[in-house]
């Protein structure tokens, strides 16, 4: 989402300067000598990189400094930050705020609410603050991870390190916003503008597919026990599963531990055969059980005229128009998953209604344009 924000901008005239850790996966940035020096965050073990990482964590003196470099040879106007949180730490925030430069900050996940960013540990919900989420282990099931957590997460709050020099934030959702309201944050502070997504990129397919997709990262908090339940109940109709994750090699055991021949894995897909996969589809089943954020894949299928069939959760009902887009069922219910997603497979008809419903609203509600738009209104009025 950054990247094609980044990308709008530079459409409209806007001089972008990116600042990052520096990964091999990265694209070129003339930028990039800048970067901050990685770290590895997802498998951290004790040793000299786990102290590296803990000490990015709680505040990167070495951001800092290379973020003050970087504002005296560019000049920035504003800054607009993303997930900062691990890798490059909130140590840029009062550099940033000491020049003069107002931040703005899209809210992606619910790291400012609580050290488990994800609100979902052991498998559900979890809105434990502070300590708590310590004594229940709910940063990777681990005692030490959560500890880190739950220590930076308190410093930071204690410091007021964003809600003192962050002037303004974005939600992708109304829900998000909410949550962020009910835990302290000022209201006149936090603008709703739901992500973008150009329809033109995908030509809506004038089949009525073969399958029921899902698409996204392989991860307890997306649901695809459910999923893989509801096609318990559907012998007869083809699931493909794409994408990968920690969860993968689980989930491929229970498949076959369950004798499903009607499930597929069909790894990462990306560009033309990402797009394909929408189009081929008679339905895309977003199955989360945390909160989502938001849900991008509710607007690529959609941009592909496919119907949605998402958890009712999260920010997941303000995408999907129940009975004109999709359908919407209980978090976790696969017997009413599997109901739905029958009423779909057999009715020609309702697919193709749906499917169009849903690319004309992404055409006229989700376009790039009204997202430049919007955010120009945040952006003056910060400035």
């Amino acid at each position: 989402m950054m990247l094609d924000l980044s990308h709008l901008l530079e459409q409209h005239g806007h001089h972008i300067i990116s600042f990052a850790m520096q990964s091999e996966k990265n694209l070129d940035s003339p930028f990039s000598h800048a970067f901050v020096n990685e770290v590895e965050t997802e498998k951290v073990k004790i040793g000299w990189q786990g102290l590296r990482t803990a000490g990015r964590m709680i505040y990167s003196w070495q951001a800092r400094k290379k973020i003050s470099s970087l504002i005296k040879t560019t000049k920035p106007e504003l800054a607009h930050i993303h997930n900062i949180y691990h890798q490059i730490s909130p140590s840029i925030l009062g550099v940033l705020q000491k020049a003069d430069i107002p931040i703005i900050m899209t809210i992606h996940d619910w790291n400012l609410l609580a050290p488990n960013y994800t609100l979902f540990d052991h498998g559900e919900i979890c809105e434990k603050r502070g300590w708590a989420s310590f004594i229940n282990k709910c940063t990777k099931d681990s005692y030490l991870a959560s500890a880190l957590d739950a220590f930076v997460f308190w410093l930071h709050q204690s410091l007021g390190l964003y809600r003192r020099n962050i002037k303004h934030f974005i939600a992708p959702s109304q829900f998000v916003k909410d949550k962020h309201i009910e835990a302290g944050f000022d209201e006149k502070n936090i603008t709703v503008i739901p992500h973008f997504f150009d329809a033109s990129k995908i030509t809506p397919s004038s089949e009525t597919g073969d399958y029921v997709g899902f698409i996204g990262r392989l991860s307890p908090e997306k649901g695809l026990l459910v999923f893989i339940e509801a096609a318990k109940k559907l012998p007869e109709v083809m699931f493909k599963i794409a994408g990968i994750g920690p969860e993968e090699e689980k989930l491929k055991e229970l498949v076959e531990t369950l004798g499903l021949r009607n499930v597929e894995f069909v790894g990462r897909l990306d560009g033309v055969m990402r797009d394909r996969f929408y189009r081929n589809a008679m339905c895309v089943v977003v199955p989360s059980v945390w909160y989502e954020p938001f849900g991008l894949v509710v607007l690529e299928s959609c941009a592909a005229g496919t119907p949605v069939i998402a958890s009712r959760i999260g920010a997941l009902p303000e995408l999907v128009k129940e009975n004109q887009t999709g359908f919407l069922f209980e978090p976790g219910n696969s017997a009413e998953l599997a109901k739905m997603i029958s009423l779909l497979v057999e009715d020609v008809g309702m697919r193709r209604a749906m499917g169009a419903t849903a690319r004309r609203i992404v055409e006229t509600e989700y376009t790039p344009e009204l997202h430049y738009e919007r955010l120009m209104k945040v952006y003056k009025k910060i400035q």
